[in-house]
This record gives C-alpha cells, structure tokens and sequence, in this order.
C-alpha cells in the first residue's frame, strides 16, 4: 500500500478545532454534534498512515524478542469526546494519541534498550513528549514508558507534523493496565479517571506496587514499604470483597472468533456486556475496515454495554495477547494476585524473579 492510498485529511485545522469545540459543549445539538463526529473521525483516520509507519519500525527494532507484541490502534472516538470533556485544555486538533502504538516487551531491561533506541534514532520524526511512568508511577500505579513523536519526512507531506504515542511496558506492567480495563468495563467504572470504588482503586495501586518490587521500581504512592503490610491489606480485600471470584467470573466471557479473521490485517472488536459476548472479524482492506469501524460506532454511540475498537495487528493470536481486557484472558493477572497473596513465596529471596523469564 502506497502512501497515496491512505487517509488524508481535507478540511482546515480551524475546522477541525471548532469540531473538537463542538464536542466538548453539552449545548450542541445533535446535528452539530454528529457533523463534529464525522469530522473527528476523518481526523483520526488520517493518522493511520504515520501510525502504521511507527508501528512497522518498532517491530523491527524488537525483531529479536520472541515474546514482543506490537499492536497500532486508533483512539476511539468515545474516548476522545470523554477526553475532550474531561480536560477543558484539551483540543482535537492538537490531541496526541489519536494514533497509538503499544509495545510489550518480556523484561524491564528490554523495555529500557527499546526506549534509548528510540530516542537515539529519531530519523526525521520530532520528540513531543517523552514520559516514563516508570520511574514516576501514576497515583492509581499505571506503569509505562510515553513517548509522543511528530512524523517527519524528507520532503514536506500531507502527514507533516501529526503525532503518534508510543507506550512501552513489560508484560507484568501489560497484565495489571489489562486487568484494570476489564474491571472498569465489566463494573461500568471510571477507574482509569480516578473514580469508582475506593476497593478496587486500592487493590490495584497494591498489585501495582508488588509488580514494582519485582522489577525493582519505585513504589506506588501512598502504599506501605513493607512487603507484609501489602500482603495483608491484599488479604483484607480479599475478604471483604471476593476479587479473586469476581476476576474469575470476568475471565469467563465467550470470545468468538469469526472465520476469516485468521491472517486479517485488521481486526474490528465488538465486546457486549449484556450478554458476555465478544464477536470479531477480520478485514484485509483497510478502507473496508474503517468504514465498518465507523458505522459499528455510530450504531452503538450512547450504549454503555457496548465497546467497540479497530486494530491492526499480526493474527488472532498477538491479538487476544496484545489486547487481553477484550478477550478478557485473566489467568496470569489472577496468578500475580495469588502470588502477592502468598505468605511462602517460591523464590521470594530473588524478589519474583519468576517475572523475568
């Protein structure tokens, strides 16, 4: 596929600003608010190309990690009105993340050489924003490395300037983000935002801080410097709430795979909460594939049990790895928590260095 061939934007940024005004205004009516829609959505489909570019350059420079999954997906359209509502700052035509490439890497050492390979090979792309949530954790313990690249090209082009988020973290980093997204969309909280219940939000910035231990990072704040006062607190839970029973019953959903997804260049996912069902499928043809993104959107806009998200990734199977809060594949995520639990913990001495390998 040519550069020729992929979405262009052909409206003024003024317009695209004003779409972005729109959104963010409760006052707007539906008219105006389904014609700033299309205009996002035009917006956002036409960092598909630079995203897409990023995300085949990152795959090569992780060529020699077996265990790496790469995935581009493009912000949904959901999350960039609740963005644009949330952050009175925030405008549409200078949103960041609008193409995204997540990257999971085995180790903390690999996520560290993939970050100073990106920084030290810039090429003609501009360093926007480079933030290590590593280091610096967020106060729920989300954990991952930021970095927001502006695309360059030898020769100005139609997509000069437009930024892609590259996220980095380890697979143990990937288990507790995953697990927190499953839990906000199976309970219809806003966890990520700071807001649902005072249990989970404490339960996963715990689980967060014994993941840091392991990898020898920085504690969450606010959670206790002794590993016994976190594995009591985790107990408490516990027994208060029945986690374990109810990660268990999430981890339950069906997920249908449809015939033909197998090979496809990308993937549309459709996670219904009313009824448990994930139903997928799979296109090759890119323009296809957005034009069926964007109508399953429209259909399900204002349907809370509903989650829809197109990505590009190499088969069914680095799908369901790279995007697990879909299929809603629990297991490990719930194997950590067991460990945290653990009063004798198999090779504690070498601080789960079971995590590693």
């Amino acid at each position: 596929m040519t550069g020729r061939e992929w979405p262009r934007i052909d409206v003024s940024m003024s317009q695209i600003r004003r779409a972005g005004g729109t959104l963010r205004n409760p006052a707007a009516s539906s008219d105006e608010r389904s014609a700033a829609r299309k205009l996002a959505g035009q917006w956002r489909a036409a960092h598909a190309y630079p995203t897409n570019t990023w995300q085949i350059r990152v795959r090569r420079y992780v060529s020699h990690i077996p265990e790496a999954l790469v995935a581009q997906r493009m912000k949904r359209l959901p999350s960039i009105e609740a963005k644009l509502q949330r952050f009175r700052n925030s405008q549409l035509h200078k949103m960041q993340d609008l193409g995204g490439v997540r990257v999971v890497l085995p180790k903390l050492d690999d996520v560290r050489e993939l970050e100073r390979k990106l920084l030290d090979r810039p090429n003609r792309h501009t360093l926007v924003k480079h933030t290590d949530y590593l280091m610096h954790p967020k106060d729920d313990g989300y954990r991952s490395i930021h970095l927001v690249y502006a695309y360059g090209t030898a020769s100005p082009g139609p997509w000069e300037g437009y930024s892609v988020e590259i996220q980095l973290r380890t697979k143990a980093q990937h288990l507790w983000a995953t697990a927190l997204e499953t839990v906000a969309l199976f309970t219809n909280q806003k966890l990520k935002a700071g807001s649902g219940d005072d249990w989970w939000r404490r339960f996963f910035a715990l689980m967060s801080a014994e993941i840091a231990t392991a990898e020898g990072l920085p504690l969450t704040p606010g959670t206790p410097d002794s590993s016994e006062e976190r594995r009591n607190e985790i107990w408490e839970l516990e027994l208060q709430h029945e986690i374990l029973a109810r990660l268990r019953g999430f981890r339950h959903v069906v997920a249908e795979v449809k015939e033909g997804v197998e090979g496809a260049s990308f993937v549309l996912l459709d996670l219904d909460l009313n009824d448990y069902m994930l139903e997928t499928t799979g296109f090759s043809d890119r323009e296809e594939a957005t034009r069926a993104y964007a109508a399953l959107e429209a259909e399900t806009r204002g349907d809370e049990d509903r989650d829809v998200v197109l990505v590009a990734v190499d088969g069914i199977g680095g799908l369901a790895a790279a995007y697990p809060n879909y299929f809603v594949d629990l297991d490990q995520f719930i194997d950590l928590t067991m460990y945290a639990m653990a009063v004798k913990r198999p090779g504690e001495e070498n601080g789960w260095a079971w995590l590693s390998h």
